[in-house]
């Protein structure tokens, strides 16, 4: 609220994404892990979903709570576009908006307890394998040390305005309030003759990719290198969404890998990954894996419907064809 006093209430709300989460790519690294109203009544009803989503995650009208009202990331989208624009407000209510998303998922992060099991595990130690991810946070790269980071990352931030990188060595000691105290507020000016803009390093799901940063071109070139090269794509908790276009290019160019793609919603994914591919969504064949219910299109696409927990992802990662997982 000091640093930036004008962003408005209602960009203070946060949805956090319970992803399912560089390093050089190598050719012959081809298995891909792709990882992850009226004021009084309205306030009500949403506290009414909420206490409901403690028993029934699954709730359809939960799922366009979290969609359409509670979805950071498009609110991120919907003022970025401030950078573009130089509209002072909007890019104050981004920093607002980034900058309490960063610090959520870092206090997330530092709260984890270390060893509880987690879909991570399955893809610690396996050097045949390149990982992308989605989520911000370190998991992935504490599991594989190659991987690559597609939106950024918890430990980058950039200063937008001078094209400088900066760095936090270590997200799991730091103390938050300090940062935001003292560290923070020396980095950033907004006004006078030292302009200074640091941001985390999130890019939000627009169209078009903004290069804040020339590590993403590294990034994004070996992310676009291991998937034209994967002999399998094993996508795990993410939706391929119309916005990530950028990616979903990148799937779309590979007509010949094997794609399994591990979701609990079956039905959106499923729309989803078969706009991208361009493939009918109802032409597929009902099939079981591992006691859940999945579908299989085009003989190389599978989507299976559960959560990646419940899942044991050896007989994708173990045989003798390389993979790249998201």
């Amino acid at each position: 609220n000091q640093l930036l006093p004008n962003a408005t209430h209602a960009e203070q709300h946060i949805h956090y994404h319970h992803g399912d989460e560089g390093g050089a790519v190598t050719h012959c690294a081809k298995k891909l892990v792709i990882l992850g109203a009226g004021a009084d009544a309205f306030k009500t009803i949403i506290t009414h979903i909420l206490r409901s989503s403690l028993h029934d995650s699954s709730n359809p009208i939960l799922r366009h709570v979290y969609k359409n009202l509670l979805d950071i990331e498009q609110l991120m989208a919907q003022y970025f576009y401030g950078f573009f624009t130089g509209r002072q407000a909007q890019i104050k209510t981004y920093l607002y908006i980034s900058w309490t998303l960063w610090a959520y998922l870092i206090h997330r992060e530092q709260m984890l307890e270390h060893g509880q099991p987690s879909v991570y595990d399955q893809l610690r130690g396996r050097d045949n394998l390149q990982v992308v991810t989605f989520n911000y946070t370190t998991l992935a790269a504490q599991a594989s040390p190659t991987a690559l980071h597609f939106n950024g990352n918890l430990t980058d931030y950039v200063d937008i305005e001078n094209k400088n990188d900066l760095h936090i060595d270590d997200i799991h000691a730091l103390d938050l309030i300090a940062f935001f105290r003292e560290r923070l507020p020396q980095e950033m000016s907004l006004e006078g003759e030292r302009i200074a803009i640091p941001v985390p390093s999130f890019i939000p799901p627009l169209k078009l990719k903004p290069v804040i940063s020339d590590s993403y071109i590294t990034t994004w070139y070996r992310t676009s290198e291991a998937i034209r090269h994967a002999g399998r794509i094993l996508i795990l908790g993410h939706s391929i969404h119309a916005n990530e276009n950028f990616f979903c290019d990148m799937v779309r160019a590979n007509r010949h890998a094997e794609i399994t793609l591990i979701d609990r919603d079956i039905d959106t994914v499923s729309r989803n990954l078969c706009n991208t591919l361009q493939l009918s969504v109802g032409r597929y064949t009902t099939l079981t894996v591992q006691g859940h219910p999945a579908r299989k299109y085009d003989n190389r696409i599978t989507v299976i419907q559960a959560d990646l927990n419940d899942i044991d992802l050896t007989p994708w990662l173990d045989d003798a064809d390389n993979h790249i997982s998201q």
